[in-house]
C-alpha cells in the first residue's frame, strides 16, 4: 500500500499478482476507525492472549497475534463507535491465518446483541444477527499472504458497536494475526484510509476529460475486466460520466 500526494494517479493492483488494473476514481470516504493499525495498545482484548507483533504487512501493519483461551468468541476489539439504525457500512479487515484455519468477525451492540461471521478462511458464513444484518462482500488474498476480508453491515438500533476479531477455536493457543481494520459509511467499499487516533477522510478522486467535445458513446473497461456502455453523452472540458464502478482501466469514446 503507498499514499499519493496531491495530483498524482492512484493505480489499483491485483491482490495476488501486483498488477496494475487501473486507476482508482474514489468518492470521499472516512474511515470511522480511530485506530486502524490493530495493535496491543489501542485495542481491547476479550479473553484471548494477544502479543504485539512488527510484520510491516503491505508497508502498513505491525499486526497482533490473537490466540484462544480455549472459547470462540475469544477475539481483539476495536474501541466502540457509533453506528446507526439502517445505514449501510462496509467493513475491510486485513489478518492472516497462523495455527487457527477459521475466523470470527463480531459486531457487538453496547446492550450485548451481536452479528457474527465465522468458519475457515475458504467459507465463512453470518453464525448470528442480532445486531444487524451482515453479508459477505468478497476476500482477497495478497502476495505476501495477508487476506483482506469485506462485509457490509446494517445495524438494527442506533448504539455504539464494537467490532472484533479472533481465531473462532475451542483449542487453547490456536491463533491468527490481525493487522487492520476500516470502517466506512456507504454500500460499496473503498481502498484504505489509515487512522491513528482519529477518524480521517479521503477527499473524493476528481477526474476530468479535456479536449473532446460532441456527442459521444462511451465504452468504460473496469479493472476487473467488465464494461459498460455509456451513450449519447454530451462532452465537453471538465466532463466526467458516473461510473458504477470505481476502478477504470480504460475510457473509449466513439462520435453517437
Amino acid at each position: 500500500m503507498t499514499a499519493n500526494g496531491t495530483d498524482i494517479p492512484r493505480l489499483d493492483h491485483d491482490p495476488t499478482t501486483g498488477a496494475v488494473i487501473g486507476t482508482l476514481i474514489e468518492p470521499a470516504r472516512t474511515n470511522m476507525l480511530i485506530h486502524s493499525r490493530a495493535s496491543v495498545d489501542t485495542w481491547a482484548v476479550s479473553s484471548a492472549t494477544v502479543s504485539q507483533l512488527s510484520l510491516n504487512a503491505l508497508g502498513q501493519f505491525d499486526g497482533v497475534l490473537c490466540a484462544s483461551n480455549g472459547a470462540s468468541f475469544h477475539r481483539l476489539i476495536h474501541p466502540s463507535v457509533e453506528l446507526e439504525q439502517g445505514e449501510t457500512y462496509c467493513l475491510s479487515l486485513w489478518l492472516r491465518p497462523s495455527t487457527s484455519e477459521t475466523y470470527r468477525v463480531t459486531f457487538r451492540t453496547s446492550d450485548g446483541n451481536s452479528t457474527t461471521l465465522s468458519g475457515t478462511f475458504a467459507d465463512a458464513k453470518v453464525s448470528t444477527n442480532t445486531a444487524g444484518a451482515l453479508e459477505f462482500i468478497d476476500q482477497h488474498r495478497h502476495s505476501d499472504g495477508t487476506l483482506r476480508v469485506r462485509l457490509s453491515f446494517v445495524p438494527s438500533a442506533t448504539k455504539l458497536h464494537s467490532i472484533g476479531a479472533g481465531p473462532h477455536s475451542v483449542t487453547a493457543g490456536n491463533d491468527i494475526v490481525i493487522l487492520g481494520m476500516q470502517l466506512e459509511k456507504g454500500t460499496v467499499p473503498t481502498s484504505y484510509i489509515p487512522t491513528d487516533g482519529a477518524e480521517h477522510t479521503r477527499p473524493a478522486d476528481i477526474a476530468t476529460v479535456r479536449g473532446i467535445s460532441g456527442v459521444f458513446d462511451l465504452l468504460v473497461t473496469y479493472g476487473d475486466g467488465s464494461t459498460e456502455t455509456i451513450p449519447s453523452q454530451v462532452i465537453g472540458d471538465g466532463y466526467w460520466p458516473a461510473l458504477s464502478q470505481h476502478c477504470v482501466r480504460s475510457m473509449i469514446a466513439y462520435p453517437a
